[in-house]
């Protein structure tokens, strides 16, 4: 009875999930179980790596007329995660005519 209840559990569990999402929920998981301060010590690593990004970004971009380089901001996507981004209104120009505007930071 032991061994078919066992079975019976394996197979639920290995259908209920599906793999390709398993490493996934898996580290998600374990995000969760991080301490409080584990966490806080995480984000305050995050900032500063994120502001030297910034600052390496803005030290190899081009100086014209500085919109560019003041454009180079990073934000929290989420409680582990930043972003570092450039562009938006200060980089946006207006293209040929009838053409729109576009985004120079963006500027492959």
């Amino acid at each position: 009875m032991l061994c078919s209840a066992s079975l019976l559990r394996t197979r639920h569990s290995a259908t209920a999930r599906p793999m390709a999402n398993s490493g996934l929920r898996d580290f998600e998981r374990r995000l969760r179980a991080l301490p409080a301060a584990a966490k806080r010590a995480a984000a305050v690593a995050l900032n500063t790596s994120a502001d030297e990004l910034v600052r390496a970004q803005r030290f190899l971009a081009p100086h014209d007329d500085g919109d560019l380089r003041a454009s180079i901001k990073w934000r929290q996507t989420a409680e582990l995660t930043r972003t570092v981004e450039a562009g938006g209104e200060a980089t946006t120009r207006a293209a040929r005519a009838g053409q729109g505007d576009y985004d120079y930071a963006l500027y492959d």
